[in-house]
């Protein structure tokens, strides 16, 4: 017992030691935190006393910096399948767990089979398994809905830009124009009529145009649709005629559209060089060579 009596004194030394050096960064970040805080109330008041016609910088997507970037996407393409924002926080992880759960209990139920394999350790190797593969597929299948819908919306968006370009040149604004753009793209291209209905809504509500053509690029991603937020926000902000504009942009997205089928088509020799080599080679050599052999072996067998 008094062997053990200096340990104690010692460890008790070392909670309060602890203890007090929390109390003292707890303050210290405390009182920094207040600081910041003055020193950013007084910039905000100093910037609106020298100008309230400043443009207003486009704000992040909500959610962005509060999740890593592979989460931040795979919420994103939640979004973009029409789910809430306020449920895409949880719908994420509530997709994995139960991916996880009938991936867990199937190979459970398949485990059976192997009764001389204790069932802990049949019920421990169903539920590891089952959880990494619920939670890579839930990725995998998630960023393929991505990969879809942004080839779904870029493949729509040059003919939507010259039906803007019409209705911009028949005198209607931008957000009169895309809101007759709309309903015309919503049997063919939905995806990109439900991303121009949203764009449309939020020029509407946003106090910048710029910030909802930031928000549209930061939904969809890609680079013509990048392409046409940039235009679209400079076009806005330099005062530059807004047909113009579209019109470039429509001519740079066809370009892009034919140089990528020239690519595909250039690559296309070396995708039939296997197939070639493995179907239509070996009847070449048959047909060629077969009637050569059979002379051959009917003479080596006389």
């Amino acid at each position: 017992m008094a062997a053990s009596a200096p340990l104690v004194i010692a460890a008790a030394a070392l909670l309060f030691a602890v203890a007090g050096l929390s109390l003292i960064g707890y303050t210290v970040l405390a009182h920094r935190d207040g600081l910041s805080q003055r020193v950013d109330g007084l910039i905000a008041e100093r910037s609106a006393q020298v100008s309230d016609r400043t443009p207003r910088r486009p704000r992040p997507v909500e959610g962005r910096s509060e999740a890593a970037p592979g989460e931040w996407e795979l919420r994103q393409v939640l979004l973009r399948l029409g789910l809430p924002a306020a449920w895409a926080s949880w719908a994420l992880p509530g997709l994995r767990i139960l991916l996880s759960l009938l991936l867990a209990t199937n190979l459970l139920l398949l485990s059976y089979g192997y009764e001389d394999i204790a069932f802990p350790a049949r019920l421990a190797v169903s539920i590891g398994v089952g959880g990494a593969l619920g939670w890579l597929l839930t990725g995998l299948v998630l960023k393929l809905v991505a990969r879809q819908h942004l080839a779904a919306v870029e493949r729509g968006l040059p003919d939507a830009i010259e039906l803007l370009v019409v209705s911009v040149e028949a005198g209607l604004g931008l957000e009169e124009g895309l809101d007759g753009l709309v309903p015309e793209l919503a049997l063919s291209q939905p995806a990109l009529a439900e991303e121009l209905r949203t764009t449309a809504a939020d020029l509407k509500l946003l106090p910048s145009r710029e910030e909802a053509f930031a928000r549209l690029a930061e939904r969809v991603g890609g680079k013509g649709v990048h392409t046409v937020a940039m235009t679209l926000a400079q076009t806005m902000r330099y005062g530059t005629p807004l047909a113009d504009a579209l019109r470039m942009v429509a001519t740079e997205l066809r370009n892009d559209t034919l140089l990528r089928l020239e690519a595909r088509a250039n690559r296309m020799p070396v995708l039939m060089t296997l197939p070639m080599l493995f179907f239509t080679m070996p009847a070449l050599f048959l047909v060629i060579g077969g009637p050569a052999v059979l002379r051959l072996i009917d003479i080596i067998g006389k």
